[in-house]
């Protein structure tokens, strides 16, 4: 999709990192930013699933910590040039990442723990959600703000990408926007038909949305 595109972004919804190694993450990630011309998004986890992490030996506990250290390794191998780290999980000695992306990758935190808002609010470049109303995104955008308002970053921007399942026509688009909502989350063909339509139906669909609410912005 990146080869026969030039404007659209995109957002893993969301990459479980404690998973795998924050070295080999980064070099994936910087692989596609750069396939993309710099339009990626990384969304991140700390996961829920123990049997997940069973599978591929890693610890289940200890993964949120696991994650904000991902975090800060991959923004100073983004950076480029020679790095090293010494945390609490990972160890290495100096080393150099090549290609690096064109531009800063923005990470947006996933989850609704309260730990998992406090991190995306704290350490993150935005929140990426799972599926909500508009009375429940309320309520999670609050509370962000809160966090963000005291932490090292407060002030800049926090991006608010939103799955909901009780917006889908202009105005409540709009409404989101004005908000603060900066990416929703959509299945357009849905909003003409079933989950049985045709390929050629689903594709309609998309022009129709695009049509009807993406032209409108």
């Amino acid at each position: 999709m990146a080869a026969v595109t030039r404007s659209i972004r995109f957002i893993t919804s969301v990459l479980v990192l404690p998973l795998r190694h924050p070295v080999l993450a980064a070099k994936s990630v910087a692989t596609a930013s750069v396939l993309s011309q710099g339009r990626l998004t990384l969304g991140v986890g700390a996961g829920w699933m123990r049997e997940e992490f069973e599978v591929l030996g890693q610890s289940f506990e200890g993964r949120g910590r696991r994650l904000a250290e991902s975090i800060e390794i991959m923004r100073t191998l983004f950076s480029g040039g020679a790095v090293e780290h010494h945390g609490e999980f990972y160890d290495f000695g100096p080393l150099q990442m090549n290609p690096v992306p064109p531009q800063p990758v923005p990470i947006y935190g996933g989850g609704v723990s309260d730990a998992a808002l406090r991190r995306a609010a704290t350490l993150c470049d935005g929140w990426a959600s799972e599926i909500q109303t508009r009375e429940e995104l309320d309520t999670i955008m609050d509370r962000l703000r809160t966090y963000r308002a005291q932490s090292d970053r407060a002030g800049e921007p926090l991006g608010i990408c939103a799955a909901l399942r009780d917006v889908y026509d202009l105005d409540g688009y709009r409404e989101m926007r004005d908000r603060g909502v900066t990416e929703l989350i959509t299945v357009p063909w849905l909003f003409y038909g079933d989950a049985n339509q045709s390929r050629e139906a689903r594709c309609d669909g998309i022009k129709r949305f695009g049509d009807e609410v993406l032209d409108h912005f």
